[in-house]
């Protein structure tokens, strides 16, 4: 896994619900998929990934990917999950992401919709929304107040994370929504795993671990900057 030669930074998206977890220190991972989704090459007993940036596209029997309207070789274009991880993971150990976060603008406040905390505009900026709830995505570098430096990264099934590790990840014990079809075989049983599916539904859609995808797992500690 690539690790940061120089502290780099970049930003990254937290619902209002985990930010809270992250502040009360009950947060320290996250999962993110992986894009494109690796797929089982039986011509090599791996998964593959593209290795390069570019669109692709492959047909239904993964013979043939085309760039640019033309057809080029799955052996020229496709690498080993493991290859590709080193070189195109989008985290690296030792990086700072500075989280991005809802926001509230009111007529004579500005607060993190998290905990209704202050928004402190520097001095002499101009930065003018209108009154509302200001996404996450919009949310500048400058408003940030949370810093998380990656210190682990792991590449797994969303089905295989632990207890312990839906527990990091801000999640409690909870019945799985789609009880007919529960992952664990548990019967009902209240779990921290199934708590953190909960939550993946929320952010992916009902029933999205359904589809069991690839995820970066990334464990972090809070950082002062």
């Amino acid at each position: 896994m690539k690790q940061a030669t120089v502290t780099q930074e970049r930003p990254i998206l937290f619902s209002s619900q985990m930010v809270r977890a992250i502040l009360a220190g009950k947060k320290t991972q996250t999962r993110r998929l992986v894009k494109p989704q690796p797929f089982f090459s039986h011509n090599h007993d791996c998964y593959m990934l593209a290795k390069g940036r570019g669109k692709y596209e492959m047909n239904s029997r993964r013979k043939v990917t085309y760039e640019d309207g033309k057809p080029v070789s799955v052996e020229d274009y496709l690498v080993p999950l493991d290859e590709w991880l080193l070189e195109k993971s989008p985290f690296t150990v030792g990086e700072i992401l500075w989280v991005r976060e809802n926001l509230a603008l009111g007529e004579e406040d500005f607060t993190y919709k998290a905990d209704g905390a202050e928004v402190v505009v520097p001095d002499g900026l101009k930065w003018g929304h209108s009154v509302g709830t200001i996404s996450c995505i919009h949310m500048p570098r400058w408003a940030a107040r949370i810093f998380l430096e990656v210190t682990a990264v792991r590449v797994q099934r969303l089905l295989d994370i632990s207890e312990d590790d839906a527990v990091e990840e801000g999640a409690g014990p909870d019945v799985l929504i789609d009880r007919e079809n529960d992952p664990y075989n548990y019967g009902g049983q209240r779990t921290n795993r199934h708590g953190f599916l909960n939550l993946w539904n929320d952010l992916h859609g009902d029933n999205a671990w359904r589809a069991n995808p690839f995820v970066h797992a990334v464990t972090f500690r809070r950082a002062a900057i």
